[in-house]
C-alpha cells in the first residue's frame, strides 16, 4: 500500500483535514505534506490530468500573462489542483502555436522557392562543373539545365548524362552524390519538402531543449536547494508564455501588415518578453534585481547558443532525410 505522509490542512485550498482522508473532500488534491515532488510523480500527475478537460486552463491563462512566476510558485507550494499542470499547459499552447506557424509558413516557403531551379543550376554549374558564374546563363549551360531538370531521369542517370559533357568535376564520393541528389530534388520540387520537415521537427527541438534550460536554472540557482522538477515547472511556464506572446505576431505577419509596423511590434514583443522573464525570475527565486537581470541575460545567451546548434543540426538532418 502506498505510504502517505498526511497533513492536517490541505496544501491547495487550506481545508482542515482528518487524518483518515486520503484526498481533500473540497478540491480533491491528495492529502500529502510533501511540497516537493519527484520526477516520477511529476509525470504521473500530468497523465492523470491530461485527459480531463475543465476550467483550470481558463483560470491559469490570466495569471500566466499578468502574474509572472505566480503559477510556478503555486506549483512549488503544492497547490497543483486549482491550476493546469505545467506540462499540459505547454502542450496545449504549443499545439496552437505550431499550427499557426505551419499555416503562415506555406506562403513564405512558396515565395522563397521561386527561382530555386535557376539558383541551383547556376550554383551547380559554377561550383561543381567549373563554369564561370557570369556565363552560367549562356547557351553552353543549357544542356546542363535540361539534364538536371529532367524529371524522367534518376539521379544516377542525370550524373551519367552530365559525365558525357566535357567536364570532369562531378560528384564522386557518397557524400557528394547525396548532396547532389537532395539539391536536385530542391531544384525540381522546391524547398517545401525540406522546410516542412524542419518545421514539423520544431516541437521536438523544444522538447529536447527545455530540460536543458531547466538544468541551466538548476546550476545558476544551485544554492537555493530547489528540486530539478521545480525548475522544470518554471521552464514550462516561461515557454508557454513565450509561445502565446508570439502567436499574435505570427497572425499579423500572415495578414500582410507592412514591414515597418511589424518591426515596431517585434521590438515591443521582445522587450515585453524580456521584462516578463526578469519579473518571473525575481518572484520565483527571490533574488535582487541586479543578480536576476544578470542571470536572465546569461541563461538566455547560453540557451540561444544551444537552440542555434540544435536547430542547425536539425536543418542539416532535414536536408538529408526529406
Amino acid at each position: 500500500m502506498k505510504i502517505r505522509r498526511k497533513t492536517q490542512q490541505c496544501l491547495n485550498c487550506g481545508l482542515t483535514l482528518n487524518t483518515v482522508y486520503h484526498y481533500c473532500p473540497r478540491c480533491g488534491q491528495e492529502n500529502n505534506n510533501q511540497t516537493d515532488v519527484s520526477f516520477g510523480t511529476f509525470v504521473k500527475e500530468f497523465f492523470s490530468n491530461y485527459f480531463s478537460f475543465d476550467t483550470r486552463i481558463g483560470r491559469s491563462i490570466r495569471p500566466l500573462f499578468f502574474k509572472p512566476g505566480f503559477l510556478t510558485n503555486r506549483f512549488n507550494e503544492g497547490k497543483r489542483v486549482e491550476y493546469i499542470h505545467p506540462l499540459r499547459m505547454y502542450l496545449v499552447v504549443s499545439l496552437s502555436f505550431f499550427f499557426l506557424v505551419t499555416l503562415s509558413s506555406n506562403s513564405a516557403i512558396t515565395e522563397f522557392t521561386t527561382g530555386a531551379e535557376d539558383r541551383f543550376v547556376r550554383g551547380f554549374s559554377s561550383e561543381i562543373m567549373g563554369i564561370p558564374l557570369d556565363s552560367v546563363t549562356s547557351d553552353s549551360t543549357e544542356q546542363i539545365r535540361q539534364i538536371i531538370l529532367d524529371k524522367s531521369l534518376t539521379n544516377q542517370e542525370a550524373l551519367d548524362s552530365l559525365a558525357t559533357l566535357e567536364y570532369d568535376s562531378l560528384p564522386k564520393t557518397w557524400q557528394q552524390r547525396k548532396i547532389f541528389s537532395q539539391a536536385r530534388k530542391m531544384a525540381l520540387y522546391g524547398l517545401l519538402p525540406f522546410i516542412s520537415t524542419a518545421i514539423r521537427n520544431l516541437p521536438i527541438i523544444l522538447l529536447i531543449a527545455m530540460p536543458i534550460f531547466a538544468l541551466l536554472l538548476k546550476l545558476l540557482y544551485i544554492r537555493r536547494r530547489q528540486y530539478y522538477v521545480q525548475h522544470l515547472a518554471h521552464t514550462l511556464h516561461i515557454h508557454s508564455f513565450t509561445l502565446l506572446l508570439f502567436c499574435p505576431l505570427i497572425i499579423i505577419k500572415w495578414l500582410g501588415v507592412s514591414a515597418a509596423v511589424v518591426d515596431y511590434i517585434e521590438v515591443a514583443v521582445v522587450l515585453l518578453w524580456l521584462v516578463y522573464l526578469i519579473v518571473s525570475f525575481r518572484r520565483v527565486y527571490q533574488q535582487g534585481w541586479g543578480k536576476t537581470v544578470t542571470k536572465v541575460l546569461l541563461v538566455n545567451f547560453m540557451y540561444s547558443m544551444l537552440l542555434s546548434i540544435i536547430f542547425a543540426s536539425e536543418v542539416v538532418l532535414s536536408f538529408f532525410i526529406a
